[in-house]
């Protein structure tokens, strides 16, 4: 469902309504896993990365069971702490939770 063939796709997941696939990958191999989604009504574009914050990473996202959001862990704030985030599929990225 994505285009992206850079890198290899880790620990895919359907948001409640199966409208968005979300998939977790680096960049070359720094390990700083970012959250991407892709649109299954929209085919064949590129996957939107949700958590854009260089040198941070996604430890953990869980669902909401709330439609339109993505709960995960992110260390934007310092490296060695990871925060709760809540995001907004349509207006990402990430905001403190």
């Amino acid at each position: 469902m994505t285009s992206d063939d850079r890198r290899s796709v880790e620990n895919s997941f359907w948001a409640a309504d199966s409208r968005y696939l979300f998939y977790m990958q680096d960049t070359d191999g720094d390990e700083n896993h970012h959250l991407h989604r892709v649109d299954s009504t929209r085919l064949g574009e590129a996957g939107v990365d949700l958590t854009p914050i260089r040198g941070a990473g996604v430890q953990d996202q869980l669902s909401a069971d709330r439609p339109g959001t993505v709960l995960v862990q992110l260390n934007a704030r310092r490296p060695d702490v990871a925060d709760l985030h809540d995001l907004d599929l349509d207006t990402a990225p990430a905001r403190t939770y």
